[in-house]
């Protein structure tokens, strides 16, 4: 039904979703593969603590089938479905996870939990495990390009993500090519809307639709087994040929980045601008009068008065400053718990925004911030325009850097011992037989 949209492009990606391998991948690539899991399992151990989480887990313990699936922190297993919308809603729920320069999106809190279910429920080694997560991931960065390209619109990232678990699952099902596109096309078709500036402009729980994502992606590829059919997917078109040539020779994990606060990528600037300021000066909070931030228009839109929960917190412009002035970080503990903070309130009273046209001229290539704070004695520090690290070619994250944000985030959740633990096992993934075997005897329930 679908061969006449078959060209030679297809046939190679579909080769290609076959082929790959973590073994096949070049070293650097494998080591990227690797901090991405690490850093994603973070996100979801601490994530699993808000309130997104808790209803998401709510309504896939009432309304989701059990199965052999793991859903962190609960002991109860469910079916792949069930745990990969489970386990999407707690990667992103502090917005903590990792993201691609070129989508504008977060595709491994998306893939990861779909991966990680398809191994548990196939029983897979964790090397198979990699395998999958490597294809789902360089599939679904480049159904996000192609997306953006042929749609124009900001697409949220459960909009894409769909089309990268359909290729995961190709990789270790080895569907025929005509099932692999009706499941790219099934995935597509139910893709999120989800528009994602109109969740800029007003904050809430479904963030970037990465749970949705997540599920509706292990949705299709069930379904494109059983005979169900769909449109043709975006890899059809002439416009993917040029992405589908550099497959296996350019690898888009290389432009990944790594958050290393939980909050709107858009605002991590402004709090390295805060970070340069107290580095240099040692500012005294209280003394503080006025905060100017200068930035691009995309981030000064964003709201930067008091926000009234989490979300608020983590799409606001304002309180990653206030946070890092007074705790000398924005992590889980105070996107989760610090919003009412009497003292970041005060310095979030004192704030105004101005947009910089040099800032806006580098953007969306680069995201820089600066800062202006007035003191009470009238005297005025300018930070320098800072840029957050952890971009692939600005300060990129190494290990020690991963480890050490993966550490700071699930320790308050798991203790010491479990998150050094898991760490562990989370590094040596390739030698387990099963992928399953990285929550052996560690009870990962907060």
């Amino acid at each position: 039904m679908m061969k006449e949209y078959l060209n030679d492009s297809c046939k190679k990606l579909h080769d290609y979703v076959l082929n790959e391998s973590y073994q096949k991948a070049p070293q650097e690539i494998k080591s990227m593969l690797k901090r991405i899991v690490l850093d994603t399992f973070g996100a979801i151990i601490a994530g699993t603590e808000a309130p997104v989480s808790h209803i998401t887990r709510d309504v896939v313990n009432t309304q989701y089938a059990d199965g052999k699936c793991t859903v962190l922190s609960q002991n109860r297993r469910m079916a792949m479905v069930g745990a990969s919308f489970a386990n999407g809603a707690s990667a992103n729920a502090l917005d903590c996870d990792d993201g691609n320069r070129p989508t504008k999106g977060h595709c491994s809190a998306s893939v990861m939990p779909a991966i990680l279910a398809l191994a548990e429920e196939m029983e897979l080694s964790g090397e198979q495990f990699l395998d999958a997560m490597l294809v789902a991931y360089e599939i679904g960065i480049r159904a996000s390009v192609l997306a953006h390209k042929l749609r124009p619109d900001y697409h949220s990232t459960g909009s894409w993500s769909g089309l990268g678990i359909v290729a995961g699952h190709c990789n270790i099902k080895k569907y025929d090519i005509e099932t692999f596109f009706q499941g790219l096309g099934i995935a597509e078709g139910w893709g999120a809307y989800s528009p994602m500036m109109r969740g800029v402009d007003y904050p809430n729980m479904l963030k970037d639709a990465i749970a949705w994502g997540s599920m509706s992606g292990t949705v299709s590829a069930l379904m494109a087994e059983k005979g169900h059919t769909g449109i043709p997917p975006l890899f059809t078109f002439k416009e993917a040929v040029e992405e589908i040539e550099t497959l296996g020779k350019k690898y888009r994990a290389e432009q990944n980045y790594f958050k290393p606060f939980c909050a709107c990528r858009w605002t991590h600037a402004g709090a390295y601008a805060a970070k340069d300021l107290m580095d240099k000066y040692h500012l005294e909070v209280d003394d503080i009068t006025e905060i100017k931030i200068c930035s691009f228009t995309e981030a000064i839109t964003l709201p930067y008065s008091a926000p009234t929960n989490t979300e608020n917190a983590q799409y606001n412009i304002g309180f990653p400053i206030a946070c890092y002035l007074v705790f000398g970080q924005v992590g889980p503990r105070q996107a989760l718990n610090e919003y009412k903070n009497e003292k970041v309130l005060s310095l979030m009273s004192k704030m105004k925004v101005e947009h910089d046209p040099e800032l806006q001229a580098i953007f969306p290539t680069t995201t820089k911030t600066r800062l202006e704070i007035t003191m009470q004695d009238g005297t005025v520090y300018k930070s320098n325009a800072m840029q957050p690290e952890g971009d692939y070619n600005y300060k990129p994250f190494d290990d020690a850097a991963i480890k050490e944000k993966y550490t700071r985030f699930v320790t308050p959740v798991l203790g010491k011992e479990k998150t050094e633990a898991f760490y562990e096992k989370v590094m040596n993934l390739e030698k387990l037989e099963k992928a399953g075997e990285l929550f052996d005897g560690l009870n990962l329930i907060n």
